[in-house]
């Protein structure tokens, strides 16, 4: 199972084990992450089936397997290096560029998250700005607002330079 707060991935067997101690564990249907503790409802039969499906998909469309697991413990590397990628600014993520840099109407798709605190790729992966994403920018001020999906997210410039982008098509 993978935490929808700060994406770790884990067994939810595993996680039921922190719950041994609390009154409603008989009739409880929440599961706790290890790693930051926060509580998600259990993953029903219909969003296993389609996860399978996603991750089949995946490993058919790269031509190589790559279990969640290992694609976590890359993930987590690749964070704890952001720093010294900041200093090799966007020419480490090709022709990325900040969401800031991207004006009104421009869609591409989310390729990294780089920042020097790790508070802001945390309110990035809960605010659902994952690699991998479709985003468009509808406007940049006063703040910037742009789509994830049938979302729509208003952020501070900080956080839009947080968010790199591949753009689809520049003007």
């Amino acid at each position: 199972m993978t935490c929808s707060f700060c994406g770790f991935v884990f067994d939810a067997s595993a996680a039921r084990h922190q719950c041994q101690a609390c009154f409603m564990a008989t009739g409880c249907r929440s599961i706790r992450c290890p790693r930051c503790g926060y509580e998600m409802p259990e993953e029903s039969a219909v969003v296993k089936r389609v996860s399978s499906w996603r991750e089949k998909m995946r490993m058919r469309t790269s031509g190589k397997a790559q279990p969640e697991e290992s694609a976590l413990v890359t993930r987590e590397a690749s964070s704890q290096s952001m720093g010294a990628r900041d200093a090799a600014g966007a020419s480490a993520a090709g022709n990325a560029i900040p969401l800031a840099a991207m004006r009104p109407g421009e869609a591409g798709v989310v390729v990294d998250l780089r920042s020097g605190a790790h508070s802001q790729v945390q309110k990035c992966l809960a605010l659902g700005i994952l690699p991998g994403a479709s985003i468009t920018v509808r406007r940049r001020s006063p703040s910037f607002i742009f789509d994830i999906g049938f979302s729509q997210f208003a952020v501070d410039e900080e956080m839009a330079n947080v968010v790199l982008v591949q753009p689809n098509h520049r003007r």
